[in-house]
Parts: C-alpha cells; structure tokens; sequence
C-alpha cells in the first residue's frame, strides 16, 4: 500500500450536516422519503430522483433563483478541523478529491475553501437568468460511489486497491470501503465502521491514519 491519493465524502465528513439535499428540503419544509425509496429499490434512476427532488421545492416556490440557494449553503459551516486536515495530507504531497452525492453548490465552496484538488458533486442547474431548471445533473449518483472513485482514480493512473484512501461515515460509503487501498469510517455507526480498515471519531485523526501509509 502506497497511498497517493485521498477522497473525502462531504457531508458528515467534512462538513457536519448530514445532507445537503436535506438542508433544502428543511428550507421548503418537503420530504424526499418517498423518492428516496423509490432509487433505493431501483425504481427510478439517479437522475429521476434529482429531478424528483428538485420538483418538491419546485412546487412550493415556482422561480427559485440561484443566490436563494446559495445563502442557504453559505451559512454551512466549514470546520478549521477540515482546513487542517487537508493541509497535512498535501504537506505529504498527496492529492486530495471530494466525491459526494451532495449538492454542488456546496461542494464547489468546500472545495475552493479546503484547496481541494478535485470537486466531483450533483449539479443543480440554471437558466441564463439564474433561475432552477426542473433537472440537474448526475454526476455522483449515491449508490455508484465506488464507480466515480474507480473512475478518477483510473483517470489519474492511480491504482484503487493500492494507492487510494477513503474517508465516508455512511452505509453508502461502504462499496467504497470496499475497493480502496485504505478505507476509514468518520464518526459512523457500528454497522459502517465494520467494513472499514480504521475508525476513527475526530477529524485530527484521519491525517495521521493516513500519512503512516505513505
């Protein structure tokens, strides 16, 4: 194991809500349980349930411009614990990435903040006014994690099963686990954590855990 690249999910890891799509929901008071269930049993596709979900807020409010949906994310705090973090691991000479499921507009400031070398995130999308269109685009979809981290790796000439670290707290991340060279389980649950090369409960941790493998 020659760890030379690390990729972070972003909410719950390096941010501390839970679910960027869910911070919308709370904004226009909608549930996406029942969508939700829908992709999890395979009935509809990744990009139907985006779409899914972009119709619930859609309904609530017509024309919902895209600086509304910016100061909702600009309120998310990033922790100094993620600053930090990424900091130490690319004092190593690694290359950082974020792959989450969660929403652009958010990812892209977690991104640029931390000096995250690659941004991968579902896009919301706008038209020449700035306002939501009914789709957006999926480029993480939630249960094909393990896919996109393949797929930058190989782009990067990176090998998964040697070279690669994983850093996720959710039953999702765990087909990443799987794949990676180094897998580690941020601040989850049991049934995550045992599928994980190392658990780990504070953000100072993961650096640590990591560089040893460099």
């Amino acid at each position: 194991m020659n760890i030379k690249l690390v990729v972070f999910d972003m909410d719950g890891v390096l941010v501390d809500i839970k679910s960027s799509w869910g911070l919308i929901h709370r904004h226009f008071n909608v549930s996406s349980a029942n969508n939700m269930l829908e992709y999890l049993s395979g009935k509809i596709d990744y990009y139907e349930f985006m779409r899914r979900d972009i119709s619930l807020w859609l309904k609530v409010k017509s024309k919902i411009h895209y600086s509304e949906l910016l100061r909702i994310f600009n309120n998310v705090n990033i922790p100094n614990e993620s600053k930090e973090v990424v900091k130490q691991l690319k004092s190593y000479g690694l290359k950082v990435a974020i792959v989450t499921s969660g929403v652009n507009l958010l990812a892209d400031r977690v991104c640029k903040a931390l000096g995250v070398d690659y941004c991968l995130s579902n896009k919301l999308l706008f038209d020449e006014n700035g306002y939501l269109l009914p789709y957006g685009e999926a480029v993480v979809p939630l249960l094909d994690k393990d896919v996109i981290v393949y797929t930058l790796a190989k782009a990067l000439n990176l090998s998964v099963k040697d070279e690669v670290a994983y850093v996720g707290d959710s039953i999702f991340d765990i087909p990443v686990f799987k794949k990676v060279a180094l897998s580690i389980a941020f601040n989850a649950k049991r049934e995550v954590i045992k599928h994980a090369t190392i658990a780990v409960k504070s953000r100072s941790e993961i650096a640590d855990s990591i560089t040893r493998y460099v």
